[in-house]
C-alpha cells in the first residue's frame, strides 16, 4: 500500500480487515498493543499481504 507506513497498514486491517484467520488477528493485535520502531521486512511481507487479501 503505497504513500503508507507498515503501523498505518496495521491500524487499517485492525479496523477494517474481514475473514482472518486466529493467527493473523493475534499478529496484528501484537502490533496494536506493541508497535516496533521498525518492521522486519517479512513482518512487512505478512502485513502486505493480510492487507491485499483481507481488506
Amino acid at each position: 500500500m503505497d504513500g503508507f507506513n507498515s503501523q498505518e497498514i496495521v491500524e487499517h486491517i485492525d479496523s477494517f480487515g474481514h475473514g482472518l484467520s486466529e493467527w493473523e488477528v493475534q499478529f496484528i493485535a501484537g502490533f496494536m498493543d506493541n508497535p516496533p520502531e521498525t518492521f522486519t521486512d517479512k513482518q512487512i511481507a505478512i502485513i502486505d499481504r493480510i492487507y491485499a487479501e483481507k481488506c
